[in-house]
């Protein structure tokens, strides 16, 4: 089971679903027949998208080319070349430990001749595949039991390049900050196929490369690129200046073995970690990840995930640096883009879940925002006041009507009440579903509109989506029959006087009709 000749990944083409090796995956981004990848998970994709990148730039640079358009034998020389002829660094099962097998490094060398104590650490591909997911819920643990070895594959895959601290023994990737950090994975694509999407990125790597090596990582041209194939000690971590700037990496000391038809996978716990670069808190120069530039670090999502807000300050760079992966190429002749990001959010052994968002950016935006500063800057001011009037309608509108409610109409509300905390989570999450979901059509429209009137628009949306809140509030709230009149009339009178004091352009407009 070598990934290189056997038809290990399920691909949809155009007219049919088969199944193929690692070459023939090459082969069929790089001539855009590929519809999409049956066998891997949501969770999974972007951490495929990656390592198929990774792997393509550095065959590409080491043959001095940018074009990825190749066949399926250069493909494959390519990908036995990055192992040094090593077939067994593209198998799953190897049972020499002297031996690489594919994203498990050997564990003997000729500095620690003696193999390290390996026990059981899953039976199947989803219980290895990032630990931190594993709560029995919505996606059951354990499930593969027959399992192929593309779900092996493919849980190697996420669980060595995406992974947190886990634990003593169990150390994070370079690419996040901290073993309690998150691995965000952001991209500005072009609408198409996943070969659409895959050629850009490997065409961005290409051109990065030059300043990745000129960066302060010390990355060298003949580096190590597959972690894997280095034999480690489970005491010492590589240094960036052994690495090629296009390193694929692993976290884990994992060897996968037979037990009788099946197989597992074993691990042992390592007392460092694999690339030695804690110091850069994940910024190792990896174009899909940006920079919180108030920590300098790379990107760390919270359980909130990726919400309009934080969104909006990505694409204009306020607290964010963006990285090349989040920039168009030098044309852009696309009439639509997508903004997307995905996250799973987790660390010191827990999660807080798996976050995706996709937000199309019509190719005019686009333009305005990724060639024209002056124009990106005024784009910038208009989300930046509609935000502060979500704020505002969120803060002095909506909550005191709905602690109104839950308060039952007092004669003064007491906003510091303790219960008033958990009261409000619910209400506000649910304005927040409401707004979001309109913010960057409105904010698209608005940058080709009148200032004035793209913000009076986008208050009669916050309007509307408060008023949608209140009146389920409203319902669903209990309350004392003798007091049902009363609430209900003093939170509606609440709500409005409110609205009116904070947004008198309503009342106006209210007067006119």
């Amino acid at each position: 089971m070598n990934l290189l000749d056997d038809e290990i990944f399920s691909v949809e083409l155009e007219a049919s679903t088969e199944r193929t090796s690692l070459p023939g995956v090459f082969e069929a981004l790089a001539n855009d027949h590929l519809v999409s990848f049956p066998g891997v998970q949501r969770h999974q994709e972007d951490a495929f998208h990656v390592f198929l990148c990774y792997l393509a730039g550095a065959i590409l640079c080491r043959a001095q080319t940018e074009d990825p358009h190749q066949a399926f034998d250069y493909w494959r020389r390519g990908l036995l070349s990055l192992s040094d002829e090593k077939i067994s660094a593209w198998t799953l099962v190897v049972d020499d430990l002297a031996e690489p097998a594919f994203m498990q490094p050997p564990l003997i060398g000729q500095t620690f001749p003696k193999p390290p104590t390996l026990t059981v650490k899953a039976q199947t591909p989803d219980q290895l595949d990032m630990l931190q997911t594993a709560k029995n819920h919505d996606v059951k643990q354990a499930r593969s039991r027959d399992a192929s070895p593309e779900l092996w594959a493919l849980a190697l895959i996420t669980a060595q390049t995406m992974s947190g601290f886990m634990g003593r023994g169990n150390f994070g990737i370079s690419r996040m900050n901290s073993g309690a950090g998150s691995r965000a994975i952001v991209e500005l694509k072009r609408r198409g196929s996943p070969g659409t999407r895959w050629t850009d990125a490997v065409k961005r790597l290409t051109k990065l490369r030059r300043s990745l090596l000129a960066g302060p990582w010390g990355y060298r041209n003949d580096g190590i690129t597959l972690v894997w194939t280095v034999p480690w000690d489970l005491r010492s971590g590589i240094s960036t200046k052994d690495l090629d700037p296009f390193f694929v990496e692993i976290c884990r000391a994992y060897r996968l073995a037979r037990s009788g038809d099946r197989i597992v996978a074993r691990a042992t716990s390592a007392h460092a970690a694999r690339i030695a670069a804690k110091e850069l808190k994940g910024k190792m120069g990896d174009p899909w990840t940006p920079i919180n530039t108030d920590k300098d670090a790379a990107l760390t999502m919270s359980g909130t995930g990726f919400d309009a807000k934080r969104i909006r300050d990505m694409i204009f760079e306020k607290g964010f640096r963006l990285q090349p992966m989040q920039k168009p190429l030098s044309t852009l002749d696309t009439d639509q883009y997508k903004f997307s990001a995905s996250v799973l959010v987790g660390g010191q052994g827990k999660t807080d879940g798996f976050h995706r968002v996709s937000v199309p950016v019509p190719g005019r935006i686009a333009r305005r925002l990724f060639s024209n500063a002056e124009s990106r800057e005024c784009i910038a001011k208009i989300s930046q006041k509609a935000l502060e009037n979500t704020t505002k309608m969120q803060n002095r509108v909506l909550k005191g009507a709905v602690l109104m409610i839950y308060e039952a109409a007092p004669d003064t509300l007491d906003w510091k009440k303790n219960e008033a905390v958990d009261w409000w989570k619910e209400p506000r999450k649910h304005f927040s579903s409401l707004w979001e979901q309109k913010f960057f059509p409105w904010l698209w429209h608005a940058a080709d509109a009148e200032g004035q009137i793209a913000e009076t628009d986008w208050i009669h949306i916050l309007r509307s989506a408060a008023e949608t809140v209140l009146e389920r509030e409203l319902r669903k709230a209990p309350s004392h029959a003798g007091r049902r009149y009363r609430t209900r009339s003093l939170s509606k009178r609440f709500f409005f006087g409110s609205l009116y004091k904070n947004f008198p352009e309503l009342k106006e407009a209210s007067n006119e009709r």
